[in-house]
């Protein structure tokens, strides 16, 4: 404490040196002390960052984007030359696969996509057919609601008729059973319904039922077509 503590008088030479050598000391303390608290910051702040930039890495999901949309593009076509019916017979495939369907077609007529699957339709011997497909090439809907109603594609079948049409994930689309005369109308299906109107919805992999929306039986037709049943 001696050598630390001012004295009467001037100090001695070894006073100097030694009270040199302590304040050298102390200097190189701070900056050791200096140097090790910026490292330990500095540390801190990097194990932050990657502990973030690791927290990031887990828990980003996987983009599914692309599966979610069809590419029309996918959609092919091979020909098979007369099938016994059409001369010029065509098979469908989409993403390679083709599409399970005993249609006979020559042509794709349409193809609109619904996020991972696509409307569909194709030209038929008498009238037009209407798909639902997956990538697959699963028809995962027959716009033909049965044996006895067929697609009902522009005015092929009457001037009610109308191409389908998609709004959003919803297709609106018609069927009808009106024969190939008047007698259709006017007889066995007078009571029936001749002409129904439908919409099916496919969101998030779900295909909804179908929602009937408007119908005209055999007797409103005959009436608003002025058909005459007595001949």
């Amino acid at each position: 404490m001696g050598v630390i503590k001012n004295e009467v008088g001037r100090p001695s030479k070894k006073t100097k040196i030694i009270r040199g050598i302590l304040k050298l000391i102390g200097i190189l303390i701070i900056i050791v002390a200096a140097f090790y608290v910026g490292y330990v910051i500095n540390d801190n702040q990097d194990n932050k960052v990657s502990q973030k930039d690791d927290k990031k890495t887990t828990t980003t999901p996987v983009s599914t984007e692309n599966n979610l949309k069809f590419d029309e593009n996918q959609v092919t076509t091979k020909s098979i030359d007369d099938d016994g019916f059409l001369e010029n017979a065509i098979e469908v495939y989409v993403y390679g696969n083709k599409i399970d369907y005993e249609y006979e077609t020559d042509k794709v007529i349409s193809i609109t996509p619904i996020e991972d699957v696509a409307v569909i339709e194709l030209s038929g011997l008498d009238f037009n057919y209407l798909l639902l497909v997956n990538q697959d090439g699963k028809v995962i809907y027959d716009f033909e609601r049965s044996n006895d109603y067929y697609y009902c594609s522009d005015s092929v079948y009457s001037s009610e008729c109308y191409k389908y049409e998609v709004n959003g994930n919803t297709v609106k689309f018609m069927v009808a059973d009106l024969g190939q005369d008047s007698y259709t109308a006017c007889v066995t299906n007078y009571d029936k319904d001749v002409l129904i109107e439908y919409e099916i919805t496919y969101k998030n992999g779900e295909l909804s039922s179908p929602k009937k929306i408007s119908s005209i039986t055999g007797e409103e037709y005959v009436e608003k077509h002025n058909i005459d049943c007595s001949k």
